[in-house]
């Protein structure tokens, strides 16, 4: 009895031990971000530490502005992100993943174990580039299983590695990567200058600063309305509707297909579109990733509005088109009818990147195709009409 209290209480001191060090770990990361906020930092030091392969992995990772290797190229860093997301996309590097850019575990059926970024997958072979560069080939009938981890391959404790003054001479350098195109390309071949304009452009808010949304991917206006707007939240799969009078904007929610939805980084509630005649009928459609039998499937279904069109009917939703994807990115997105009443979609090339599987040139399968279906009518065995005029 006395040996087992000794060993819990053994357990409870180390799990107390574990818990003081990563608080201090991450004292110690806001102590970094502090300081490169507050000091500009040497670009020039900070790039001889981008470019030393000794004491950061940053160049057998990425490039500036060429082929991508197991990490994106860093052409634009400066302009997509604010200092101090830029400081904390460093720090935290599994916070946000570039799509394509996840890490992948492939095993073998002989046991053998690869981990890097998913260049490639076909019939013939997975591309894997790891975290030093390397291109490593695997033969698709050797892959047993391949796992998809949500820690990112850049390294997590960058701050132990660097003084403070180097982690600001190394986000001094990468603020200076703006994107560099200043010249594009028009009919016949002929190169022209892009200037920049002398008046940047400006955004307007349309809401106030109390209603926010996660993770927004589409926004358009409800049918019937003079000045609601729906707005898609993807990864939570929710569609809310704001409602502007000439006093106020408020938010209402409209849909909630939560539960329903297979969610990632790529994946969740994509899009919706409303049925030319929505008014009368308040009929429309949604677009959204489902698990089912351990795949994932992009699906288009049909849904009721309520009565006053102003929110979801909570009826049933009916499933007109799925398709399994067999990588998490490249999915499409868009729903969208046509002026010939006609409903118009896209599956994506079934990723992960470039079209490996050469979809896009298969005319049997409906990745990499432009679809276009009647939801007004039935051909047998199916919940949909095609078209007669459709070209394939």
């Amino acid at each position: 009895m006395v040996a087992r209290g000794a060993l819990i209480f053994f357990a409870v001191g180390l799990m107390h031990v574990t818990l003081l060090a990563a608080d201090e770990a991450e004292r110690q990361k806001e102590e970094y971000v502090r300081y490169a906020l507050e000091h500009d930092g040497d670009p020039a030091r900070g790039e001889q530490l981008f470019n030393n392969r000794e004491k950061l992995q940053c160049s057998n990772c990425h490039t500036i502005a060429a082929e991508e290797k197991s990490g994106p190229f860093l052409e634009g860093v400066g302009d997509k992100y604010n200092r101090e997301q830029l400081i904390r996309e460093i720090l935290y590097p599994s916070l946000s993943i570039k799509p394509g850019f996840e890490q992948v575990t492939v095993v073998t059926t002989d046991g053998r174990v690869v981990t890097g970024r998913l260049e490639r997958a076909n019939q013939v072979i997975h591309r894997i580039i790891d975290a030093k560069g390397k291109t490593i080939n695997v033969d698709t009938d050797t892959v047993e299983t391949m796992q998809v981890s949500p820690v990112s391959m850049m390294p997590a404790n960058l701050e132990r590695t660097l003084s403070l003054t180097e982690f600001a001479d190394l986000m001094a350098y990468l603020r200076t990567l703006k994107f560099g195109v200043q010249k594009g390309m028009v009919a016949g071949g002929k190169l022209i200058d892009i200037p920049r304009l002398k008046t940047p452009v400006t955004f307007l808010p349309i809401h106030p600063d109390d209603i926010k949304f996660d993770n927004p991917v589409w926004c358009g206006a409800l049918p019937g309305t003079e000045n609601d707007m729906l707005v898609i939240e993807h990864q939570e799969s929710r569609i809310w509707r704001t409602i502007r009078s000439a006093y106020s904007v408020q938010q209402k929610l409209f849909l909630d297909l939560g539960d329903q939805t297979f969610i990632s980084n790529n994946q969740g509630l994509m899009c919706v579109a409303f049925h030319p005649d929505f008014t009368t009928n308040r009929r429309y459609f949604v677009k959204y990733e489902v698990e089912e039998d351990d795949q994932v499937k992009t699906t288009i279904a049909e849904r009721r509005a309520s009565a006053d069109g102003l929110k979801d009917s909570g009826q049933p939703s009916r499933r007109l088109l799925e398709v399994f994807q067999p990588a998490f990115n490249h999915n499409g997105g868009c729903l969208l009818f046509g002026p010939d009443g006609m409903l118009y979609t896209a599956f994506g090339d079934g990723g992960p990147q470039e079209d490996p599987n050469g979809y896009s040139q298969n005319r049997s399968i409906f990745h990499g195709s432009m679809l276009r279906i009647d939801v007004d009518h039935r051909d047998e065995n199916l919940p949909y009409a095609i078209p007669p005029d459709n070209p394939f």
